[in-house]
């Protein structure tokens, strides 16, 4: 590779993201000149920024104007993921309008397609010498938003899911066991191992998980995360649960299983507006409601560790990915995600909290504090 340096390439990662204010720009305002120091900006496209398109059935209806754009632009991203649970609320129409403005506006979008082909496609990006692929799927999409031959979609991930009785006693609450599927788990085998024919690193996007509940790690997210290294992946960055979840070492390789999001813009007035909201989730919105905080207007929801997030950094040098690390967050009340010092106590809380939530899932982790970076041991497992 002739431009290759002793450099490392810098990846910044972020979970979710949904712009939706007066002035785009200012969600990204405290993180914007620090964004962009990195190489490669990646964040997961929680919701289209498209005007076009008809609500479909089973979504939520969710999207935002596209002059939201300005903020991600702002911000300096340049990578995202499509693959998620709101890509096709405005079907193929509105979700290839949001990609053409992405693309349009200099970012590199993957996960979705015209046909599944397409959507299982990687994303290369050459960087200082070095290729960097990027996949991404779907676990917990509406049926029917998966693409297929000659049907336009996301790359789905999907897994099954069995109530198990395990008491004698009537109205006991069942085992949950959750499979990933054999043909989904095999089709993404196949595309790492053929991203790593053309890449030096493979990185995976996973819109994946149990949302709003702490702790929890589905059994068929550890079986996909496993196998996905075990074909190749050298980083597995995981998203929709909505708040922080376990982080995992895995033969050397780091899988977050919830980066929480980076900042969502959801009034709590907005939700009945939804076409989809207005149809399904009545009850709901009005349970959330009740948890609402009027302190925070572009994000009320009132629950532990919401707004609590991190910033991840991958440093990937001429063997691959050297170091893996995260700077702590956490959203102010303009729902701005503020970076915080990991030695001094709101920064040092997102980091314990971290290694808590993975001790209780039983995810070996180590974190070691350098400067403002909390380092993951991969050594330790």
């Amino acid at each position: 590779m002739s431009n290759l340096t002793d450099q490392p390439a810098i990846l910044f990662a972020v979970g979710d993201i949904i712009i939706n204010r007066e002035r785009p720009e200012e969600m990204c305002e405290p993180t914007a000149s620090f964004l962009k120091t990195a190489d490669l900006r990646f964040f997961q496209c929680e919701a289209p920024m498209t005007d076009k398109g008809s609500v479909q059935l089973h979504g939520t209806g969710t999207r935002v104007d596209p002059r939201n754009l300005a903020g991600l632009t702002y911000a300096g991203f340049n990578i995202a993921s499509m693959s998620g649970n709101h890509a096709l609320d405005w079907g193929a129409e509105g979700m290839f309008d949001a990609q053409q403005r992405l693309q349009a506006a200099g970012m590199t979008t993957f996960g979705v397609g015209r046909d599944i082909q397409e959507a299982r496609k990687p994303a290369i990006i050459t960087v200082k010498g070095r290729r960097v692929a990027f996949l991404g799927y779907c676990s917990v999409h509406p049926v029917g938003y998966e693409a297929d031959d000659g049907k336009p979609g996301l790359a789905p991930l999907r897994a099954l899911t069995l109530y198990e009785p395990w008491d004698f006693q009537p109205g006991t609450p069942p085992r949950i066991r959750t499979f990933v599927n054999d043909r989904d788990v095999e089709a993404m085998r196949e595309d790492i191992r053929a991203a790593r024919a053309e890449a030096d690193v493979v990185i995976l996007s996973i819109h994946w998980g149990v949302h709003f509940v702490p702790v929890v790690i589905a059994d068929y997210q550890r079986a996909a995360a496993h196998a996905a290294i075990d074909a190749g992946a050298d980083l597995i960055l995981g998203h929709h649960a909505h708040l922080l979840k376990g982080i995992e070492v895995y033969k050397g390789k780091v899988i977050f299983y919830s980066l929480g999001n980076w900042a969502i813009d959801v009034p709590m007035n907005a939700w009945p507006t939804k076409p989809g909201f207005k149809r399904k989730f009545n009850e709901q919105v009005e349970f959330y409601k009740r948890r609402s905080n009027p302190e925070y207007p572009l994000y009320p929801l009132e629950m532990p560790h919401c707004r609590e997030t991190i910033l991840v950094k991958a440093a990937i040098g001429n063997g691959g990915v050297q170091r893996v690390s995260f700077f702590p967050a956490v959203q102010n009340k303009r729902n701005q995600p503020i970076l915080m010092d990991p030695g001094k106590p709101e920064g040092r809380q997102v980091a314990d909290y971290l290694a808590e939530v993975s001790q209780q899932a039983e995810l070996p982790v180590r974190f070691v504090v350098d400067g403002a970076e909390v380092v993951i041991d991969t050594n330790h497992t």
